[in-house]
């Protein structure tokens, strides 16, 4: 007698098989740490149980962080990253030596359909850059405009803000 084996839609994206969604990770980028990236982690988890996680970083300090914490280390994929994009680093520079840091590494798995997104608390002009080298932009798109949750005390309890992308020419098209 043979097991049935379960088996996903091998057509699904790896990004959304099975219902969850995958978030792929800069946890080296910020100012405060991988102890606060994996806290935000765990409270993202707690409001939505289908998340599951790709965090790019120091494997043995991701590790570390993640074992603690056993809901979040069974949905964590790990991947150590041998360097790390600086907060002060211009955006050219990421562009040259960015290949292999853990900001390049999340974004190639939006790329690859491995993950739906990517967060990164690093260098916001090298992410724009390394986003706009690997994942390109949607035709008719010129710029690329970053979006964030503001917290209000509306229905929702957030805003999103939009900033469309600064520019020294302002024009309408």
């Amino acid at each position: 007698m043979t097991a049935e084996i379960p088996r996903t839609d091998p057509t699904a994206s790896p990004a959304t098989r099975g219902g969850d969604i995958v978030i792929s990770i800069d946890a080296m980028g910020g100012d405060r740490g991988v102890a606060d990236v994996v806290r935000g982690m765990g409270k993202s988890l707690q409001k939505n149980p289908r998340l599951r996680y790709i965090l790019h970083g120091d494997g043995a300090e991701l590790h570390r962080a993640i074992q603690a914490r056993s809901p979040l280390a069974e949905r964590t994929d790990i991947r150590h990253a041998e360097s790390v994009i600086a907060m002060d680093e211009k955006p050219s520079r990421a562009l040259r030596r960015g290949q292999g840091t853990s900001m390049w590494n999340a974004l190639e798995t939006v790329k690859s359909g491995e993950s739906s997104v990517v967060i990164s608390c690093g260098n916001t002009g090298a992410l724009m850059a390394l986003a706009m080298l690997q994942l390109r932009k949607a035709p008719g798109v010129d710029r690329p405009a970053i979006a964030v949750l503001w917290p209000s005390h509306g229905p929702a309890g957030y805003n999103v803000l939009l900033d469309a992308g600064a520019d020294v020419r302002a024009d309408a098209g």
